[in-house]
């Protein structure tokens, strides 16, 4: 379903971002499957062994090439639609602050 709605529509990133974020648990879940599976089949290689953080940062550069952009920008615009106020996230999509500006503010203050 969330496949379906970014491909209908022409979202702005942010937009995306937050339609994306809905895909998190269950490919986070599906990354800690596969680092278990391979735990258990004898891979103990440092990669594997830090599964938890290397699943985190799987997911999120598989979500972020969905949405389009890089990793850092994707990380910013999740920060923005989760603790940003409806004036900034408005700001982010008219293009009147960037994103990294956007998530580096605090949150409540309105852009210039």
């Amino acid at each position: 379903m969330i496949d379906h709605q970014l491909a209908r529509r022409n979202l702005h990133e942010l937009d995306k971002v937050a339609l994306l974020e809905a895909k998190r648990p269950i490919l986070e879940k599906q990354a800690k499957e596969r680092q278990v599976a391979n735990l258990k089949q004898g891979d103990k290689s440092p990669d594997t062994l830090n599964f938890a953080e290397r699943g985190k940062g799987e997911v999120r550069d598989q979500l972020a090439a969905e949405a389009g952009v890089s990793k850092m920008t994707y990380t910013n615009l999740r920060t923005v639609n989760q603790k940003g106020s409806d004036e900034l996230k408005e700001a982010v999509r008219e293009k009147k602050i960037g994103a990294s500006k956007a998530a580096s503010t605090h949150y409540h203050a309105h852009p210039n």
